[in-house]
């Protein structure tokens, strides 16, 4: 299923797949936007090079290259691609989408990796029940044995909350603690540390460290120094931000934006 060029760039019209795998494979430029919308069948979203910024009600995530995020049938979806990307989507028919459960972020293993590059090259009229079929499926099993990565918000419903959430996936950088938030939104700190424990599994300060590393992962592909993306997202020192982000990610800042920068298509 190759590139087909600009036309792939508008969401596909049918109302159901032609078949139980459906795959789209096409450059993504800078900046492009896609609104939130949702389909009757299931989608993961690969990005094989650059850095893609997707939204759901409940959930915020970023895919680097070797991450995908994984939409439930009917799950409304914005995406956003700050800077190029080598976009693979890969539909599901529904009574194979339940399969993989709730949404999440992937980690994807050189195995999966290698598996969806070759897939993206299948011409969309294989033939059923041929060595494309066969290895559609090993791609499948694959996915069942993917473990998350961890590169994703959870969304709380909230109002105040909310207000709190967006603006700091906004400004990430922000310094404001707590008892700030609560004086700006009428809320008492109790009440606010409590709904995101509630809300999001998460305290106020783990929150927002989760925002702040991945709003690094764009900022690092784009080429920002270490230094520099340390400085925006509000850390006092350089070797807190590479502290945290070796512990949380599994590698640090630099080995990152290398991974990142040096992403390559198929």
């Amino acid at each position: 299923m190759p590139p087909t060029g600009q036309d792939e760039l508008t969401l596909p019209g049918f109302t159901a797949l032609p078949r139980p795998f459906w795959l789209r494979a096409f450059e993504m430029p800078a900046g492009h936007h896609v609104s939130a919308h949702a389909h009757p069948w299931g989608q993961l979203m690969y990005a094989a090079a650059g850095v893609l910024e997707a939204c759901t009600e409940q959930r915020a995530c970023v895919i680097p290259p070797r991450c995908a995020v994984w939409l439930p049938v009917g799950v409304a979806h914005s995406a956003h691609a700050r800077t190029g990307v080598t976009f693979r989507s890969l539909y599901l028919e529904p009574g194979i989408a339940t399969q993989l459960g709730e949404c999440r972020v992937l980690a994807i293993s050189p195995l999966l990796d290698g598996l969806i590059r070759r897939a993206a090259e299948f011409p969309r009229d294989y033939p059923d029940h041929g060595p494309e079929d066969r290895l559609l499926y090993v791609l499948l099993d694959e996915l069942l044995r993917a473990p998350e990565s961890g590169l994703s918000l959870p969304l709380p419903r909230d109002p105040r909350l909310r207000r709190i959430t967006d603006e700091l996936q906004r400004q990430p950088g922000q310094r404001l603690g707590i008892d700030d938030w609560a004086d700006r939104v009428g809320a008492s700190r109790r009440t606010l540390a409590r709904l995101f424990r509630e809300e999001t599994g998460l305290s106020f300060r783990e929150w927002r460290e989760q925002a702040r590393l991945l709003a690094a992962l764009p900022r690092l592909e784009q080429g920002d120094s270490v230094t520099r993306v340390a400085g925006e997202l509000g850390y006092d020192s350089t070797s807190a931000f590479i502290e945290l982000f070796q512990r949380r990610l599994g590698m640090t800042p630099g080995a990152m934006a290398r991974r990142l920068r040096g992403s390559t298509a198929d």
